[in-house]
């Protein structure tokens, strides 16, 4: 692990097998096909019937991603193909996984990117680089002395004219920030957030008491103390009384009325009644939701009826039929019957 990261990649790498559902979705080219492991605290890969397809013997071990996962081999990484074998050599402090081809990279305390054979597009000459993205643009902090962040173009190799003052990335082609500097968690503070291209042109007015990211082509907004969703010419299409939302996915978003979440439609309709502690998004028509007293988790389908019993301490979305779950301290896998095909292991 390196010695320098993000608060986002720490967060990130607080429990490497656990975390690892993350890449899941943002894989550039498909769902992995492959799942990381661990034996006796080396990491290996499974495959979708849980034989091992990659022996372990790495000291960590990133999902698949693109057809390439991040391994580390001592205090170094490097990238592997499916068949096991290295493809660019364990020579970096610190990577994060690929994404549209490239991934960014620290090597000698400075971040660059490389392409799908090693090869540095950019040359090391960051301080820090945000891994999570969901667009081709990576973001990083301002110079030392300044607050804010700029955004790295990945495909075109140069800096975006536009600065903001949080680290949102871009996903649909926009991204959110506050304009103003007006403290948010104020209700009566202002409108201070809005949203903008990559050549750092106002798309929608900064109007918001806060927002989100457009997920599936709608995007949550705060109005007042309520929160509701507009489409992307700014219109509100699902009015805003929602106390907490969630990313559009398959249709549905996870919202919160009062202290409990619920899951609604692109109209507004409430499908699932708010009756969970907790919830994740749904993913090949299933969603990690809290049940009991116990704070164990399950699995429910798009109707709400439990189709896997709350057994689990911690439960990830299905990729490929296939979710990560832990049980004390220990991470396996399970299919879609709630069946293992990994049993749990440290």
């Amino acid at each position: 692990m390196a010695s320098k990261m993000t608060v986002v990649q720490t967060a990130v790498r607080i429990s490497t097998l656990f975390i690892l559902w993350i890449a899941f979705a943002v894989s550039g080219s498909g769902a992995p096909s492959l799942f990381p492991i661990s034996v006796h605290g080396k990491f290996g890969y499974v495959d979708a019937t849980g034989r091992i397809a990659i022996e372990p013997r790495f000291n960590d071990a990133n999902n698949f991603s693109e057809h390439l996962a991040a391994v580390k081999i001592g205090n170094q990484w490097g990238f592997i193909a499916e068949s096991g074998e290295f493809t660019i050599p364990a020579a970096f402090d610190y990577v994060c996984d690929f994404f549209h081809s490239v991934a960014a990279v620290e090597s000698h305390g400075k971040w660059g990117v490389i392409d799908t054979t090693g090869r540095f597009t950019t040359p090391p000459q960051f301080d820090e680089l945000d891994c999570q993205r969901n667009d081709q643009y990576l973001s990083a902090p301002l110079n030392r002395g300044e607050h804010g962040w700029q955004y790295f173009d990945t495909v075109r190799g140069e800096m975006l004219p536009l600065r903001a003052n949080l680290p949102y990335g871009f996903k649909e082609g926009l991204t959110t920030f506050n304009v103003t500097g007006i403290d948010i968690s104020d209700p009566n503070g202002g409108s201070s957030f809005g949203f903008m291209a990559p050549d750092g042109k106002m798309v929608i007015p900064a109007r918001f008491v806060d927002a989100r990211n457009f997920c599936e082509g709608l995007a949550a907004v705060k109005i007042g103390t309520k929160w509701g969703y507009i489409e992307r010419s700014g219109d509100v299409v699902i009015q805003p009384r929602y106390d907490w939302p969630g990313c559009f996915q398959e249709g549905m978003a996870a919202v919160v009325i009062g202290k409990l979440y619920g899951f609604i439609d692109k109209t507004g309709t409430m499908l699932i009644p708010p009756t969970y502690p907790d919830v994740g998004e749904f993913s090949e028509g299933l969603a990690t939701v809290e049940l009991g007293s116990n704070g164990k988790w399950g699995y429910i389908d798009t109707a709400g009826r439990v189709v896997i019993k709350p057994q689990f301490d911690v439960a990830r979305e299905f990729v490929n039929g296939i979710a990560s779950v832990r049980v004390g301290d220990k991470n396996g896998y399970i299919d879609k019957t709630g069946r293992y095909i990994w049993a749990p292991t440290k």
